[in-house]
């Protein structure tokens, strides 16, 4: 289970649940975990590996809760009634005071401020916020 701080610092790894298994960490922009040798060991994977980190099909987004519901892993992420995305983890948020959660949504839906985007939670569509990531920065 995530803890609420590890969450707020978006931290990615591919051991934990956060990464669905057809997910690479191309796909979700995270560059500096990509080691330059290890694509070269790959090359024939290079070109599909640098169209993965140019347009990903899904981004990893931070969603802020408007009300107090907390979405789970699994969840769908809706808009316009259609699903555009899933949940990678949830939980309660003691600094920011809300629901927080981090999920893979569609491109066209994962620009920070996003209108309309949604968590399908047990039936009834909540409303979330698109957010950057990290959820929190510490003031200097």
């Amino acid at each position: 289970m995530w803890s609420a701080s590890r969450m707020m610092s978006a931290s990615c790894s591919t051991t934990t649940t956060v990464l669905p298994r057809a997910t690479s960490c191309l796909s979700t922009r995270i560059r500096r975990w990509v080691s330059r040798r290890s694509i070269s060991v790959v090359r024939n994977k290079l070109a599909a590996a640098a169209a993965a980190v140019e347009n990903p099909p899904r981004v990893l987004v931070g969603l802020i809760a408007e009300g107090r519901r907390v979405p789970r892993a699994g969840y769908a992420v809706v808009a316009d009634g259609k699903v555009v995305g899933e949940v990678t983890s949830g939980a309660p948020s003691p600094t920011l005071g809300k629901p927080i959660a981090m999920a893979y949504v569609d491109a066209a839906h994962s620009a920070p401020g996003t209108a309309g985007v949604g968590v399908d939670i047990r039936g009834s569509h909540e409303p979330y916020e698109v957010v950057a990531l990290p959820f929190y920065k510490r003031q200097k």
